[in-house]
């Protein structure tokens, strides 16, 4: 659901770029008749989809890296919780065997 909404959102400000684009290629259309400017029509070309598809489609790759960033550095996180865990902080009053296995179980829990 939550990609469903990324992209959707993506998607409208494509949509308003795009209307924007429209109306502003018309208003210099419009001014370079009055002022005899012509010529310039062939360099600026309106979008099509394909161009609004390509746009979408890389807005979206940006999101899903910085999803993908927000991930690793959570993961980053979790690793050096689980390696404090495995320093046996807060393990007052356990038995030693048990803090052993709780510690290794640490050190595996922070390698993943």
């Amino acid at each position: 659901m939550r990609a469903c909404n990324t992209i959707n959102g993506i998607q409208a400000c494509i949509n308003a770029s795009a209307e924007g684009s429209h109306a502003e290629c018309v208003a210099l259309v419009s001014l370079a008749s009055l002022l005899g400017k012509t010529g310039w029509e062939e360099q600026l070309q309106p979008l099509d989809n394909v161009d609004r598809q390509e746009m979408a489609e890389g807005e979206e790759e940006v999101e899903l890296l910085e999803e993908m960033a927000c991930v690793l550095q959570y993961l980053e996180w979790q690793e050096g919780w689980w390696r404090m865990r495995g320093l046996c902080l807060g393990w007052e009053g356990i038995p030693e065997a048990n803090t052993e296995g709780l510690h290794a179980y640490a050190e595996h829990q922070a390698a993943l």
